[in-house]
């Protein structure tokens, strides 16, 4: 007997009941193994789309950090000028006038 190439609807269990055990076994492994694929793949493109969204969000957030960090360093550097600036300005007002000559 031929067996036709397609499976639509009721004809796919009419031929599948002429199909040997073996032939059944290898139908339906190969099927579990197509759904599989499939599935593993949808869930891999959605679960990289979500890595992608989460990197970039840790990106982000590591140039806010840094950026954070660049003006904490930054004010404090100026804290620093400014503590350099009251010592002189401390120290030019204890030297009399005429010392400096």
């Amino acid at each position: 007997m031929i067996r036709k190439p397609y499976f639509v609807g009721n004809r796919a269990l009419d031929d599948l009941k002429n199909f040997s055990r073996s032939e059944k076994l290898a139908f339906c492994s190969l099927t579990i193994k197509i759904s599989f694929i499939i599935y593993f793949m949808n869930l891999r493109i959605s679960w990289l789309k979500k890595m992608t969204l989460l990197n970039y969000i840790v990106k982000i957030a590591i140039k806010k950090v840094y950026l954070l960090l660049f003006f904490i360093r930054l004010s404090f550097y100026n804290i620093m000028i400014m503590f350099q600036i009251r010592k002189l300005f401390a120290a030019s007002d204890e030297i009399s006038p005429g010392s400096m000559f």
